[in-house]
């Protein structure tokens, strides 16, 4: 069980219990990608989005990533998210589209991970929320339905 700080986005997991490490059930978790992950905060100066990464989400992604690169993309990204703002979503969200692809992905790549910004309706009121898809090996972000993830700035203020 866990929550972001602000208690926008909490989640439970059944799987996760020291399985993330065996050696023997990595085919299993290979099945969870990719991986989508619902930015916290809802883009206000108080609660800017966030990217919120805990102890279980680190050692999930640690199967592919080392903690310190993972840690240092969470750190950047909710550098960049924090100046996003609600009421200018889609002309902000085009640098942290840039800071993705030009910093982010050239870590991940060398790991076999990509990840990419996105948006997820959360809700059946169709409210959506931000986020980032994590992929891991040969999956392909492409073969996703085209609302659900911005691939690059031009596409993103289409």
């Amino acid at each position: 069980v866990g929550a972001t700080p602000d208690l926008m986005v909490s989640y439970i997991d059944f799987f996760l219990g020291g399985d993330e490490k065996r050696l023997d059930i990595v085919s299993i978790i290979q099945k969870r990608f990719p991986m989508c992950i619902i930015f916290g905060g809802d883009g206000s100066y108080m609660e800017p989005y966030n990217l919120h990464s805990d102890t279980l989400l680190t050692n999930l992604l640690g199967q592919h990533v080392p903690a310190t690169v993972w840690n240092r993309l969470v750190s950047g990204l909710n550098a960049q998210l924090r100046t996003v703002r609600h009421g200018s979503i889609r002309t902000a969200l085009g640098p942290v589209i840039d800071w993705t692809n030009s910093h982010a992905n050239p870590q991940l790549e060398f790991h076999g991970v990509k990840i990419e910004l996105g948006w997820f309706q959360a809700t059946a009121s169709g409210y959506y929320q931000l986020g980032v898809v994590v992929a891991v090996g040969e999956y392909s972000l492409h073969g996703l339905h085209q609302s659900d993830t911005w691939v690059g700035t031009d596409e993103a203020m289409r």
